[in-house]
């Protein structure tokens, strides 16, 4: 039944376009009017955001993190464990991602790796014995593990996390003797590069704050943004922006992607369950059901350069856009997981457990609703009840809210600021005329956000609702141009090893 339901409000808040206009479209206008207004609000609270969370990833990156972890009691105790699930990613890429974790100025040989494999990826093994033999001496351990699908399990990163941070418990903690009360572990996607300052700064807020802490980073698909179709890149330029500017949002801030914790905590909670796809903000709630409010995802203001899908053409990259967001989407799943752990928590009366809940839940439920009512909200009530369109109200109505959306997208204008002072250098054009057609771009983000971001939702949330369960599909990305000089100087490692099932 909780199932059902995300499905049976999205389409009851869209068709309300037509109905309500027909039944109430005096009570349908006004509640568009509030609805706009407060997206006017966050308009404005989102550039603010960001600007503030610009000038903090400014100031983190300044910072000298690994002189001040190395100067806090039983910092060479730290380790940590870094997680890369990848299924069908090319060597190229893989190879990219490990490069940005040996240009770390953390002691390399403090830091474990495991590229964690598919068992039914047929190349899998060819391209872990290239990648071991590159790069086995440049960390303390380099492991590739082979996850085989059990019974029960879903196919997709949360599952193939749980088996590889399971196998780097045994090697890491079990055999090889780390404490792992100062471990951490830190999952990735197979194209995650890290700031050069990452662990350094982990350790430091690793060893000065609650071992219950979640630690999220700056997501920026960047990597490849000149190289992929408009659409997609207006697309990523505001997820880069959002990723950014929602780390000031503590009070509802759910990991992403790329993100660390505690080992011991995420062995105590049993690691990530095997049967989801929705893996960072399901382990989340996991753990705020099992620990309580202790535990928090708190910002971590650094980049994590991430590539934009790409295709072999426009239509291609088009398409892998349209399946990704469809994907982040299917996060809608989940809610009938967070809303019973709700109830039976230990916990269930507390407000601050109850907003985290709702929000969740009203940012899902907005996602596909959202961009339907902005975009015809304004126009529909008129359109199907003449009798309001002829009313003094009805004739106002469609002009209020042409000027809140106006008002709205000024604010865009800020938000193509910080877009242009994160992401690289256009490679092909003038600095101004690349200024200019990027501030195009964002303009277009009405007409992109409906068919890349309200469409793809529209289609999880159908999917749930009629029961055609989503599997994890590893979107296209194509492999980046890496120049490795061969100028690094790689520590000593303790041994790498291909781990079968």
């Amino acid at each position: 039944m909780l199932e059902l339901l995300p499905g049976i409000l999205t389409y009851l808040v869209i068709s309300s376009l037509v109905w309500a206009s027909f039944t109430k479209p005096s009570l349908f206008a006004a509640g568009i009017l509030l609805y706009d207004g407060l997206w006017l609000y966050r308009s404005c609270s989102f550039a603010a955001r960001a600007v503030v969370a610009y000038r903090e990833l400014q100031r983190w990156q300044a910072a000298d993190w690994l002189g001040g972890a190395s100067r806090l009691p039983r910092w060479e105790s730290v380790h940590h464990l870094v997680l890369i699930p990848t299924y069908g990613e090319s060597v190229e890429l893989l190879r990219s991602t490990l490069h940005h974790l040996v240009q770390q100025d953390f002691p390399r040989d403090r830091l474990a790796v495991v590229l964690g494999f598919e068992q039914r990826d047929r190349q899998a093994w060819e391209r872990a014995e290239t990648l071991l033999a590159e790069f086995g001496s440049s960390f303390g351990y380099l492991w590739a593990s082979f996850h085989p699908i059990m019974p029960g399990e879903v196919a997709g990163k949360s599952s193939n996390e749980a088996w590889a941070a399971r196998y780097a418990k045994r090697r890491l903690i079990d055999e090889a003797g780390v404490d792992i009360a100062f471990t951490t572990v830190t999952t990735c996607d197979a194209d995650s590069r890290l700031s050069p300052k990452y662990f350094s700064a982990l350790t430091y807020h690793f060893l000065t704050q609650s071992r219950y802490f979640i630690y999220q980073p700056a997501l920026l698909f960047y990597a490849n943004i000149w190289r992929v179709a408009v659409p997609s890149r207006v697309m990523n330029s505001l997820h880069s922006v959002w990723q950014l500017a929602k780390l000031t949002r503590t009070d509802k801030l759910m990991p992403q992607s790329t993100y660390s914790m505690s080992l011991a905590l995420c062995a105590e909670a049993g690691y990530w369950d095997v049967d989801v796809i929705p893996e960072d903000s399901h382990m989340f709630f996991k753990l705020l059901f099992r620990f309580g409010e202790q535990v928090r995802v708190v910002p971590l203001y650094l980049p994590v350069m991430a590539d934009a899908v790409e295709g072999t053409s426009f239509l291609a990259t088009v398409r892998c856009q349209f399946n990704q967001e469809k994907r982040w989407a299917w996060g809608v799943s989940d809610l009938p997981y967070v809303l019973k752990g709700w109830g039976t928590t230990a916990e269930p009366g507390s407000v601050s457990l109850g907003y985290r809940v709702l929000r969740y839940v009203e940012d899902h439920l907005n996602w596909p609703v959202g961009p339907f009512l902005l975009t015809f909200g304004g126009s529909a009530p008129a359109f199907f009840n003449h009798q309001f369109g002829i009313s003094q109200f009805g004739q106002a109505f469609p002009a209020v809210t042409s000027y809140i959306m106006t008002a709205s997208l000024i604010f865009s204008v800020a938000l193509w600021g910080i877009d242009w002072k994160l992401k690289p250098p256009a490679p092909d054009a003038r600095p101004l005329l690349r200024k200019i057609i990027g501030l195009a771009e964002w303009l277009l983000l009405p007409v992109t956000g409906l068919l890349l971001s309200a469409l793809p939702g529209l289609v999880a949330h159908t999917r749930l609702l009629v029961g055609r369960y989503m599997e994890y599909n590893v979107t296209q990305k194509l492999a980046p141009v890496v120049v490795l000089d061969g100028t690094e100087t790689a520590l000593a490692g303790n041994g790498s090893e291909l781990a079968g099932a």
